[in-house]
């Protein structure tokens, strides 16, 4: 009866390895859109020391397409990027500001992510060119 047991707790360890292993993303080789939880950002508030926050943001791979055109303007491309299709705001309290300074900081939390095409009139371009923030 204890060897029965024994087989089954192996069983169950190897199915739970080969799961875990299933949903385990490479990052050189992933293409698609995520949430990623761990995203360091400076704070930088005038009147307040620089604040390191941990955000949520948006980190993948989209695909892009060039194809070579024998008329101006020789190309056409679709370009798309990682970004926000849903987020929230919030809000945090510096901890070292100089008094009189509001120590009040908003930011976005990322809460889904998703491949989509850049529009000029709705994405700003962050400190990163790999960073986009969309405004919808």
């Amino acid at each position: 009866m204890a060897s029965r047991s024994i087989h089954a707790c192996v069983l169950a360890a190897i199915l739970l390895t080969i799961w875990a292993c299933a949903l385990a993303i490479d990052p050189s080789t992933a293409t698609g859109c995520y949430v990623h939880n761990a995203m360091s950002h400076v704070v930088q508030k005038d009147g307040c020391r620089p604040y390191e926050l941990i955000v949520s943001g948006c980190w993948g791979r989209c695909a892009t397409v060039e194809v070579p055109a024998l008329n101006p303007p020789f190309v056409s491309a679709s370009h798309s990027v990682c970004g926000y299709t849903s987020y929230e705001e919030r809000h945090v309290e510096l901890p070292d500001c100089d008094p009189g300074v509001d120590p009040g900081y908003t930011y976005l939390h990322a809460l889904r992510c998703e491949c989509t095409t850049i529009d000029s009139t709705n994405t700003n371009y962050s400190y990163r060119p790999d960073y986009f923030v969309s405004k919808k």
